[in-house]
């Protein structure tokens, strides 16, 4: 029976060689092409700074804060009869959607108003 492996770390049988499941060995511990992955990808998982965290947590809950002054503000304009239903409608939407462009466009709408 012939041995699948050969010292180089070669494979000998193709027909048998699945490259998912078969692992060739290294020469020593740590120099095999899936630790040194692993080594590589712990340093871009390393925990972040406890300050950076809390400016990004303020982050949020500024342009949650902001959010929701332009939805009363609208609110206010439709009140006031500036602004039809519809048009109230449409810039709320402008205000909630991912899209930077239609978020800045809708805050301009409402401070011109």
């Amino acid at each position: 029976m012939e041995p699948e492996n050969n010292m180089y770390g070669a494979y000998i049988d193709l027909a048998k060689y699945d490259p998912l499941t078969t692992v060739l060995p290294g020469t020593s511990p740590g120099t095999d092409l899936w630790s040194q992955i692993n080594t590589a990808g712990s340093t871009y998982n390393t925990p972040t700074d406890p300050v950076e965290d809390k400016l990004i947590e303020m982050e949020k809950k500024m342009n949650a804060l902001d959010l929701k002054y332009s939805l009363l503000k609208l609110k206010m304009l439709g009140i006031q009869g500036i602004f039809t239903q519809e048009e109230i409608s449409n810039v709320r939407k402008m205000l909630m959607s991912e899209d930077e462009a239609s978020r800045t466009l809708a805050d301009s709408i409402i401070e011109n108003a």
